[in-house]
């Protein structure tokens, strides 16, 4: 028997199959009949019942999972706002709600989001969540401390066993101890991103990939995406090299961001961005055999550190 062919028509004939199942409290036929709907006009408005449902029969991971495609539907509603926040709140996602929150009030505060309510809801789920796990700590200090031997980037999965359950205080408290011994160069940027998300602006000691103990003031600090830094090497690349070779100069802005993102927050192509874009540039060209070696050895010092960074990333093949 063939597959059964949805047409336009059909969609308003399964929201109403959809409402009459909700209405009974039979939140699966609903998710079917919405989810069937949702193939036919796969809206935001639809797919708002779908986590609905999904909420209800406690898939929050998989509703959260589906909400990517219309995020910025739900960003700007505040309704669908309260609905990602109650998600991640039901799957004890407390670190991603609080740097959801954040992520808002920075960029569009919405008037309808009661934001202290949300805050108080999430501290007061935290507080609950030490009292009822009072190992907590030491079990997230324990993986965390795997994953720092790892040497590896951390997997999604990986990084999501780690922050389930995971709340704010105890998360900075781990990185506040594991920051200045941390050897895995490319877990430590990933945990100053996160601190830098959930709003901490504290000056904290961190190890550099020399060994070196700094103190950073995280208050002074932008997230490598958002970094002016990493701006005006790609825009150099761009202005500068962008028509030459299309399809080089996309794959020398590639290693830029992985060598960016690895020396996070420490970025020594601060300062000379234009002079480390064009050492990455001459050094594509020379592997190419269109330049000469020669003309890398202005940039010694950087190709020195850019030897060290490949070194370390080398153990990913």
């Amino acid at each position: 028997m063939g597959e059964t062919i949805l047409f336009p028509d059909d969609q308003h004939r399964l929201l109403k199959l959809g409402e009459k199942a909700l209405a009974k409290d039979d939140f699966q036929q609903a998710l079917q009949y919405f989810q069937d709907c949702y193939q036919v006009a796969p809206e935001y408005t639809v797919q708002k019942r779908i986590l609905f449902c999904l909420e209800k029969l406690g898939a929050y991971r998989q509703g959260l999972t589906m909400a990517q495609d219309h995020q910025e539907a739900y960003d700007r509603d505040p309704e669908g706002v309260d609905q990602l926040l109650r998600l991640y709140l039901l799957d004890q996602q407390y670190l991603t709600a609080r740097s959801y929150l954040v992520a808002l009030e920075k960029v569009q505060p919405l008037v309808a989001v009661d934001f202290s309510q949300w805050r108080h809801q999430l501290e007061h789920l935290e507080t609950s969540q030490l009292f009822y796990d009072p190992d907590l700590a030491t079990i997230k200090r324990e993986v965390l401390r795997k994953l720092d031997e790892q040497g590896l980037p951390v997997a999604a999965p990986a990084w999501e066993n780690f922050t389930n359950g995971l709340t704010f205080n105890c998360f900075v408290s781990l990185c506040s101890d594991l920051l200045p011994k941390i050897n895995n160069p490319f877990l430590r940027p990933r945990l100053v991103e996160e601190l830098l998300k959930l709003g901490y602006q504290e000056t904290i000691l961190i190890k550099n990939l020399e060994g070196v103990l700094v103190e950073v003031s995280l208050a002074e600090e932008v997230l490598p995406a958002d970094s002016p830094v990493l701006a005006e090497m790609l825009s150099y690349l761009e202005e500068v090299h962008g028509q030459e070779d299309p399809v080089m100069a996309a794959a020398v802005a590639s290693e830029v961001r992985a060598h960016f993102a690895m020396t996070f927050p420490f970025s020594p192509q601060a300062e000379n961005p234009e002079a480390w874009s064009e050492s990455y540039w001459l050094e594509y060209q020379v592997a190419m055999g269109q330049a000469d070696m020669a003309a890398l050895l202005p940039f010694n010092a950087i190709q020195a550190y850019k030897q060290r960074l490949r070194e370390k990333m080398q153990g990913l093949y």
